[in-house]
């Protein structure tokens, strides 16, 4: 097994906070075909500047956040398709803002083979006061 850090100059800078923007997993089983497994750390909708456009819906938020994940799946050389897991944290979930955040999610999805598993999770905060939504992916790396 072997890891590999993933970090890309089109999004926020993470490592000197502490953390990769993803990390791939890599495997070789015995029969030497290469397999692995890739974890995006919870992407927000900051951009380079770690700012947010100002007066943006949740949904709106969501899918800037979900561009991100796309960003760091393209720099492996993947797509959509490849995620398996979608863990999405919401500041004050309410049945509505789910299901806003869920609308913004599904449009990044209605091309794929497979829907991934998914988790949505209320929170009282995340890492800044303006961000309201964050996205953790796992991937197929093969």
């Amino acid at each position: 097994m072997m890891l590999r850090e993933v970090n890309i100059d089109s999004l926020y800078e993470t490592k000197s906070r502490g953390f990769s923007q993803a990390v791939i997993v890599e495997m070789r089983p015995p029969a030497m075909i290469q397999s692995g497994v890739g974890f995006i750390s919870g992407m927000v909708a900051w951009d380079t500047d770690r700012r947010i456009p100002q007066d943006i819906d949740i949904g709106e938020e969501t899918t800037l956040a979900m561009q991100n994940v796309v960003r760091l799946l393209r720099a492996e050389s993947r797509e959509v398709q490849s995620i398996v897991q979608v863990r999405t944290f919401v500041v004050n979930l309410t049945p509505e803002l789910a299901r806003t955040v869920s609308r913004a999610l599904e449009v990044f999805f209605t091309e794929t083979a497979h829907r991934p598993a998914s988790t949505m999770v209320g929170v009282t905060g995340l890492a800044a006061p303006e961000v309201r939504v964050e996205i953790e992916v796992v991937f197929s790396t093969h």
